[in-house]
C-alpha cells in the first residue's frame, strides 16, 4: 500500500485549518505542517492533528516554504494542500483506492476546483501537481504561484481538490514580492512575467500592465497562460476604449490552440456593444460545446452555456427575435432556475413578445 505524507504551509488560519485537516484523516498517514508566522490559535490548533509541526521564517518565497515541508515528510509520497482546500469525501474515497492500487506514477494530478466565498458552485478547474513521488527529491520553484513540472510517469486522476476561500489575501503581497525581485536584479521567468502582469492589472497600473503582457507573449511560457493574458488585454484595450485592438488580441489567442469558450464570449460581447447583433450571436453560438477539460486546459464554469444562452438571447431580443430570446433564455434557466439575471429577463422577454403579438 502506497503512504501518504500530506506536507501544508499556513499563517494565521485558524478559521479553515481544522476543516481542511479533518478532510485528509482518512488517507493521510502523516500530516506535515509547517506555520511561517502565525499570530492566532493556527498552531495550536495543527497540533490537535499532529505533531510534526515546524516553523519556516517567513522570506517571500514561496517555493522555500514548500519545500521545507515536503523535506519533513517521511512517506512515500508527498500531498502538498493550503489551509483552504478541502478533499472532498468522493477524492477521500477514492485517494484510499488509490493507495492499494498496483501503479506507482512519480505525479499524480487532480483537477483542483475554485470556489470564491460568494459562489456555491466552481468559477473555474484546472488540473495541479497533487501527489509527488517523495524519492524523486522534487524542488518546488518560483517565489510566488510556485509550481513543481511534471515529469516521470504522470497519472491523471478525476477525483477534485476544492479550494474555498473564506478570507481576502493581502492584496499588495504577491505585488511586492514580485516588485522586489526585479529591484534586486532577478530577471522574471515567463510564468513569473506573466504574474506581474496580473498585479499591475489588478493594481489599475494599466500602461505597465500591457507592456508585461505583450513582452510576456513574446516568451515560450505556457500557453495556457498565453491565452489568459489575451483575455487579460482585451479587458484592457476595452477600458481604453480601443475595442479593435481588443477583438484583435482575442483573434490572436486562437493561435496558442482551438477557440475558448470564455474568448469567443468575450468577442461576442464587443460585438454586441458595436450593434453587431447578428455577428454576436455568431460567437456566442461558437461557445456553447461540450467543456474540454483535457490535460493542461482551465475551465471557465458556466462559459460553455449558462452565460452564452443568457447573452444570446439579449442578442435575439435586440433584432426583435423575441421568441428566441424567450428560447434561448429558458435554456439558461433550465441550467440554472435560480439566475436573477435570467429570470428577470424572462419576464421581460414574454412581455414584450405578448405586447407585440397583441398589436398584430
Amino acid at each position: 500500500m502506497k503512504t501518504i505524507s500530506v506536507c501544508m504551509i499556513v499563517k494565521n488560519e485558524e478559521g479553515v485549518l481544522a476543516r481542511c485537516l479533518e478532510s485528509v484523516l482518512s488517507f493521510c498517514d502523516e500530516l506535515i505542517i509547517v506555520d511561517t508566522g502565525s499570530t492566532d490559535k493556527t498552531i495550536s490548533i495543527a497540533k490537535t492533528y499532529t505533531s510534526h509541526v515546524y516553523f519556516f521564517p517567513w522570506c517571500d518565497d514561496f517555493a522555500k516554504a514548500r519545500n521545507f515541508s515536503f523535506s519533513k515528510a517521511t512517506k512515500e509520497y508527498c500531498m502538498w494542500l493550503d489551509a483552504d482546500d478541502i478533499v472532498p469525501v468522493f477524492s477521500q474515497q477514492q485517494l484510499l483506492k488509490w493507495k492499494v492500487a498496483t501503479t506507482y506514477p512519480d505525479v499524480v494530478m487532480l483537477p483542483y476546483h475554485i470556489f470564491t466565498p460568494t459562489q456555491q458552485q466552481a468559477i473555474c478547474s484546472f488540473y495541479r501537481e497533487r501527489l509527488l513521488k517523495r524519492n524523486n527529491h522534487d524542488q518546488w520553484i518560483g517565489e510566488i504561484h510556485e509550481i513543481i513540472i511534471p515529469h516521470g510517469i504522470i497519472e491523471y486522476e478525476e477525483y477534485p481538490i476544492e479550494h474555498h476561500k473564506t478570507k481576502t489575501t493581502d492584496p499588495d503581497r504577491n505585488f511586492h514580492i514580485l516588485d522586489n525581485l526585479q529591484k534586486k536584479g532577478k530577471t522574471l521567468s515567463p510564468r513569473q512575467l506573466f504574474y506581474w502582469a496580473n498585479e499591475l492589472f489588478s493594481h489599475k497600473k494599466y500602461k505597465e500592465a500591457i507592456q508585461a503582457y505583450q513582452k510576456f507573449l513574446k516568451t515560450d511560457g505556457f500557453f495556457e497562460n498565453k491565452i489568459q493574458a489575451c483575455y487579460n488585454l482585451s479587458k484592457l484595450y476595452q477600458l481604453k476604449n480601443q475595442l479593435e485592438k481588443a477583438l484583435a488580441i482575442l483573434y490572436h489567442s486562437f493561435v496558442y490552440d482551438l477557440p475558448r469558450s470564455e474568448i469567443a464570449c468575450e468577442i461576442a460581447r464587443i460585438l454586441y456593444q458595436q450593434q453587431q447583433y447578428n455577428h454576436a450571436i455568431y460567437w456566442y453560438q461558437k461557445a456553447i460545446y461540450p467543456p474540454s477539460k483535457s490535460i493542461g486546459r482551465l475551465y471557465h464554469v458556466g462559459y460553455h452555456d449558462l452565460i452564452p444562452y443568457i447573452e444570446m438571447a439579449l442578442c435575439y431580443y435586440q433584432v426583435q427575435q423575441y421568441e428566441l430570446a424567450i428560447y434561448y433564455n429558458q435554456k439558461a434557466l433550465d441550467i440554472d432556475p435560480t439566475n436573477k439575471t435570467a429570470l428577470m429577463n424572462h419576464k421581460f422577454y414574454l412581455e414584450k413578445y405578448d405586447t407585440t403579438h397583441t398589436k398584430d
